[in-house]
C-alpha cells in the first residue's frame, strides 16, 4: 500500500483512490471528499464572506452530497448563508419521490428550502411540453427542452431569494462529459464560456446568478460512496427521459476510458482549465498574439431583454421562451419570472 497512507487507512481500507492508489478508511474517506470541495472553493474563489448561496437540490445523490458539504463549510465563512432550492419539472411518477428526499434532508439539516415548478414559472409541465412536441413532430430530445427551462428556473428562483451564488451538483464525471460534448459538437464558443470561476462569467452582471460547482473534483462513484457512508437518503431512480440523451453515449465512452486509464476525467478538466486561462489572457492582451475567440462583441454585451418575460436574452426571446415558442406553447400571460 501507499506509504503516505495513515495507519488507520492501512489497517482498515475502505476505498482505494484510483489515481494516487492511496487507501482510505471509513473515517478518512469523508475527509478526503471534504478536502477536495474546500480545495475547489479556494482555487476558483467560489464563495466569499457575506455570500448567500442557493443550492440546486433535486433530491439525487449529487445535489444532496453538495448540500451536506456546504452546510459543513458555510458556517465557517463570515456572513455566508445557505438556502436549498428545488425545481419540480412536472415528470409524473418520477419527480414526486425525489422532491420528498430533498424535503427530508433539508428538514433534517435545518436548511431553508424553497420549491417552485415549471408549471408556476412557464405555465406548463415538462410532460405537457414533451407531449406537444411529439404531436407537432419536433425531434428534439426531451433533455433538449428541459435543460434551458431548468437553467432559467434555477436562476429565477435564486434571484427571488436574493442569492449571490447558485451552487449546482455537477461532479467530475458531469464536467468532463460536458467539456467533451462541446468539443464533439464543435461548439468552441460554449467550450470557452464554460467557466468554473466567477471571474470568467461575464453574464453574472446581466441578470444571471454566478454558478459554482464545488463537486467538480469528486467523481460519481465517490459521491455514491460518500452518500451511502453518511446515510444520506437520496433518490436513485433515473429520469424517464434520460436514456435518449447524447450525454449517455459520452458518459459510457468516458467511463470505459476511466476504467482503463484512471485519471482521464481529471485530465480533461485540468486541460480545459489551462485552455480557459490562455483564452482569458489572449482576449485581454491587445498587443499579444491573435485572440482564440472570433472577433465579435462579447456575449454579455450583446444580451438584451426577452420581449415576453423580461429575462436576459440573446435576441428576441430568452432560451426558455425559445423552447416554448418552438412547440407553440409560449403565452405571455403565463410567463412568471419575477
Amino acid at each position: 500500500m501507499n506509504s503516505t497512507a495513515r495507519e488507520c487507512c492501512k489497517h482498515n481500507p475502505f476505498y482505494l483512490e484510483p489515481v494516487s492508489r492511496r487507501p482510505y478508511c471509513k473515517d478518512c474517506f469523508p475527509l478526503l471528499i471534504e478536502s477536495r470541495v474546500r480545495k475547489v472553493l479556494r482555487k476558483y474563489k467560489m464563495i466569499k464572506q457575506g455570500d448567500h448561496v442557493a443550492v440546486g437540490v433535486s433530491g439525487g445523490k449529487d445535489s444532496l452530497v453538495l448540500l451536506d458539504m456546504l452546510r459543513r463549510i458555510i458556517p465557517k465563512i463570515k456572513g455566508a448563508q445557505l438556502t436549498a432550492i428545488t425545481i419540480d419539472e412536472g415528470i409524473a411518477g418520477y419527480r414526486e419521490e425525489s422532491i420528498e428526499c430533498a424535503k427530508e434532508m433539508a428538514e433534517k439539516w435545518e436548511i431553508p428550502h424553497i420549491i417552485t415548478s415549471y408549471k408556476e414559472l412557464f405555465g406548463h409541465s415538462l410532460d405537457e411540453i414533451i407531449i406537444k412536441a411529439r404531436e407537432t413532430g419536433i425531434s428534439l430530445a426531451p433533455c433538449g427542452f428541459c435543460g434551458p427551462l431548468r437553467r432559467t428556473a434555477l436562476n429565477v428562483l435564486a434571484r427571488r431569494i436574493g442569492a449571490s451564488k447558485l451552487a449546482v451538483g455537477h461532479n467530475l464525471d458531469d464536467e468532463a462529459q460536458t467539456i467533451l460534448m462541446n468539443m464533439l459538437r464543435g461548439d468552441d464558443r460554449r467550450f470557452l464560456r464554460y467557466h468554473r470561476t466567477v471571474e470568467g462569467q461575464p453574464l453574472a452582471k446581466k441578470g444571471f446568478i454566478p454558478r459554482i460547482k464545488p463537486l467538480v473534483y469528486v467523481s460519481e462513484p465517490e459521491i455514491v460512496l460518500h452518500a451511502t457512508l453518511l446515510g444520506i437518503n437520496y433518490h436513485q431512480t433515473p429520469c424517464i427521459y434520460a436514456p435518449r440523451a447524447f450525454r449517455n453515449k459520452v458518459r459510457n465512452f468516458l467511463n470505459d476510458l476511466e476504467h482503463e486509464h484512471p485519471g482521464t476525467m481529471h485530465g480533461i478538466v485540468r486541460f480545459h482549465d489551462r485552455i480557459l486561462q490562455i483564452s482569458m489572457i489572449k482576449t485581454r492582451d491587445s498587443e499579444g498574439p491573435p485572440e482564440l475567440v472570433e472577433n465579435e462583441p462579447p456575449l454579455a454585451e450583446s444580451l438584451s431583454t426577452c420581449t415576453t418575460c423580461g429575462e436576459p436574452a440573446n435576441g428576441k426571446y430568452c432560451n426558455a421562451c425559445k423552447i416554448l415558442n418552438l412547440v407553440g406553447m409560449l403565452d405571455p400571460e403565463k410567463q412568471i419570472r419575477k
